[in-house]
């Protein structure tokens, strides 16, 4: 990673449904979004997102309704928790902040 990068996701999975930690292994294994929602009654909202956002310049996530974008911006300050992967802002790890840590970054 370069000094430059402000927020960093690596193997960012979302699921949805009563136990989505148990469905990872098979998203992971190839299983699609519609066989996910049809044998086990959970839907896959992200799946193995990677991206850098760097300081400078402009970076655009776009895509059609239901693809996931809301979903992935409510990752960067934990409005939704990721089901697996990490998230990093400005180098730091924001999935192990406390609700002091948590607030403060919500607010800047």
């Amino acid at each position: 990673m370069t000094e430059d990068v402000r927020i960093s996701t690596r193997g960012l999975y979302k699921i949805f449904g009563p136990n989505p930690e148990s469905m990872v292994d098979l998203v992971r294994e190839g299983m699609g979004k519609d066989d996910l929602l049809e044998k086990h009654g959970h839907v896959l909202g992200l799946c193995d997102i990677n991206l850098d956002i760097h300081a400078s310049g402009i970076f655009v996530i776009m895509g059609l309704s239901g693809s996931g974008k809301s979903t992935l911006i409510r990752h960067f300050n934990r409005i939704i928790e990721p089901t697996a992967g990490s998230i990093e802002i400005d180098g730091r790890n924001i999935l192990g902040f406390d609700n002091n840590e948590l607030r403060e970054l919500r607010r800047r």
